[in-house]
């Protein structure tokens, strides 16, 4: 436990790591709830104790977050969902409060195994305890169509369907995208020319659709320039009295994560 963390390059030792661990998640300046601050401590605490390993949507599921063992992320999407939310609070934190702080933990895209970072090391001393292919981010400030494709709806879809939109919307601005909206009525033709004129390669249809007691969000990417349909996902969500803004908010995180990646695949 007293040697370095890392077995490929120099860096900070366990116990360095451990204390650093102790101070952020006791810092109030994190703004983080209780269960990812012990989301933030299992994935440290096991790369520490040479378990990266083991740090899978999976197992962070069942021990974490109290997941039976017939959980499946491909299903339930909890661990990506509060694992973006910890990277944006640990962004947060270091970029105020903690920017001074000797150790840095991060967990970049891609990965739920921490980084352990000492400001003003190499690069070398900065990557993670295991190998990886880092995910690209999208180029800053690059174009995209936003459709939204639900159709005639009763008044209460086209509520939960505005609140989606809009947070699409905003969540794509976040990543580095520079959105423009396409009114529902524009065909894809329209939408290729306005594609046209702004140099965007990239549309994006969203819609919501009532099925008794659910409601269907779904999202689809597709290129301007071929038709190619470049990625087709959904999530189903019970209906209930008032939308619940936090479920919304977090499946148009999901839709913007699904764009950005892709977008950053191809």
């Amino acid at each position: 436990m007293g040697g370095n963390v890392s077995t490929h390059e120099p860096g900070p030792s366990s116990v360095a790591v451990l204390s650093a661990l102790k101070d952020l998640v006791g810092n109030p300046a994190l703004r983080l709830s209780e269960r990812n601050r012990r989301f933030l401590e299992f994935v440290v605490r096991e790369t520490v104790d040479g378990h990266a390993d083991r740090i899978k949507a999976y197992t962070i599921g069942v021990d974490v977050f109290g997941r039976d063992q017939s959980f499946d992320p491909a299903v339930d999407p909890i661990v990506r969902i509060e694992a973006n939310r910890l990277r944006s609070a640990l962004a947060n934190y270091y970029d105020s409060g903690g920017r001074n702080d000797a150790i840095r933990i991060s967990m970049s895209p891609g990965t739920y195994v921490p980084a352990f970072i000492v400001p003003g090391t190499v690069a070398r001393e900065e990557q993670p305890v295991k190998p990886r292919t880092p995910v690209p981010v999208p180029t800053p400030q690059e174009s995209i169509v936003v459709r939204e494709r639900s159709g005639p709806v009763d008044p209460e879809t086209a509520m939960r369907r505005d609140l989606f939109t809009n947070a699409v919307m905003k969540c794509l601005g976040k990543a580095a995208f520079k959105v423009f909206w396409s009114p529902p009525d524009t065909d894809a033709a329209a939408a290729r020319m306005l594609g046209d004129r702004i140099s965007a390669t990239l549309c994006l249809d969203i819609a919501v659709h009532s099925f008794g007691p659910k409601r269907r969000y779904s999202w689809r990417l597709w290129n301007a320039e071929s038709g190619a349909v470049l990625l087709c996902d959904y999530r189903d969500l019970e209906a209930r009295s008032e939308p619940c803004i936090r479920l919304i908010d977090e499946t148009a995180g999901i839709a913007a994560c699904d764009v950005a990646r892709q977008r950053s695949s191809s």
